[in-house]
């Protein structure tokens, strides 16, 4: 699997190459920048220099990146090229038969649908428990230590080690989030605050 990633040298961007490179053996991550290919090259296969996403030839040569190293997956990192991206969605749809999905107003529609979430172990987790949405957590910050491993331990949703083996068998991924989330908690608030 080949991966593109945009604003090579943001800690977001350094962060998630070092994830897919501790999960997958078989990947190769490409790194683009506008400010040089330092640091992020001593994270990435490789690193190329593009224009800045209001440049007026961004798009064609982001358009050759992505043919020439064959990409599976193109992250975008910056608000600029989220912004690009959200405003140009019909040019890579003709162009790349690329869906984009920003800011999605349907997200609990797909989320219900898909059969399984792989995400930071965040606020967004309790959408994913409410909806039953079975998970596989990446810890990406400190504040979220306890959450995470909470749900790891009680096995709720499951930890980025087990990536490998919930790929291999999403249909057996049984999730016990049905037993704490029911989506009655603010009624238990209410009932315990007001008798």
């Amino acid at each position: 699997m080949n991966y593109l990633i945009s604003a090579a040298n943001s800690d977001i961007a350094i962060s998630m190459a070092r994830i897919l490179k501790q999960e997958k053996n078989d990947t190769n991550i490409i790194g683009v920048a506008p400010d040089g290919i330092y640091p992020a090259l001593n994270y990435f296969d490789k690193v190329e220099v593009i224009p800045y996403a209001a440049d007026v030839n961004y798009f064609n040569k982001l358009l050759f990146y992505i043919q020439s190293y064959k990409i599976n997956v193109f992250i975008p990192v910056s608000e600029a090229e989220l912004s690009f991206f959200l405003n140009n969605r019909d040019l890579f749809s003709t162009q790349l038969d690329v869906k984009i999905l920003i800011n999605n107003p349907y997200m609990p529609k797909l989320m219900y649908e898909a059969d399984l979430s792989i995400g930071a172990s965040g606020s967004s987790v309790w959408e994913r428990c409410y909806l039953g949405l079975p998970s596989v957590l990446y810890l990406t910050a400190d504040n979220q230590n306890l959450f995470y491993n909470t749900l790891i331990d009680r096995e709720i949703c499951y930890s980025k080690n087990m990536l490998s083996t919930v790929l291999k068998t999403p249909y057996q991924l049984l999730s016990k989030v049905d037993n704490y989330c029911d989506g009655l908690g603010i009624s238990r608030v209410i009932k315990n605050i007001l008798f």
